[in-house]
């Protein structure tokens, strides 16, 4: 990755032991390109009771600014991969949402949280936390956090997730994935309106067979 880095890049880290040097090599972190800091608690308020303020936390963000994008428990398995990629994505400012995507958040007017639950071999889940941190390192407004269920099986059951991925957009729930465009649209919607507390919004695989 060192040879793709064009831009100084920051790993913060909330809780725990940080980012350990046998995680960056198998990240391929650039140590010149990668800075590594700790923050004594999150820059942000989650918006949710249930949120697992005890698991150690890892932001992106380029060299000096707040983190916007998140993992609350140690990467593993594909989130490991978007972890690579958003570091990559930051160090070379690249841009991987759809002009339409764009437009959608621009005009924003509420600061708007997202959070992904997944596992580590869920590939639909991969691909949900890459347009949720997309849409957070392009709008300050946003937020993005991706949960790994691994490091807090309990919230499977209080949650009631019976599939992965589960999206939370603010206080609207989505079971099951969706695309970026309707992704963006939910997003959208919560940030020009404010959300009813405790409003859900169902999006499963089996309410689609039906």
């Amino acid at each position: 990755m060192s040879a793709d880095l064009l831009w100084p890049v920051e790993v913060v880290s909330v809780g725990g032991d940080g980012m350990t040097a046998a995680e960056r090599r198998a990240l391929a972190v650039d140590d010149d390109l990668v800075e590594s800091r700790e923050m004594s608690s999150l820059p942000w308020q989650p918006a949710w009771s249930w949120y697992p303020l005890g698991l150690p936390h890892w932001g992106i963000a380029k060299a000096g600014e707040v983190p916007r994008v998140w993992f609350a428990g140690r990467p593993q398995g594909q989130e490991r991969m978007v972890l690579q990629e958003t570091v990559l994505a930051v160090g070379r400012r690249r841009e991987a949402l759809s002009p339409l995507t764009r437009a959608n958040l621009d005009t924003l007017s509420a600061h708007v949280t997202l959070a992904v639950l997944t596992t580590p071999d869920c590939p639909r889940c991969a691909q949900a936390v890459r347009w949720a941190h997309a849409m957070a390192l392009y709008q300050p407004k946003i937020v993005s956090v991706a949960i790994m269920l691994d490091a807090c099986w309990e919230l499977t059951k209080s949650l009631k997730v019976a599939s992965v991925p589960v999206i939370f957009i603010g206080c609207h729930r989505i079971d099951g994935i969706v695309d970026e465009w309707t992704l963006g649209q939910r997003v959208s919607a919560v940030g020009h309106q404010a959300a009813p507390l405790g409003e859900t919004l169902e999006v499963t695989d089996h309410q689609r067979e039906e």
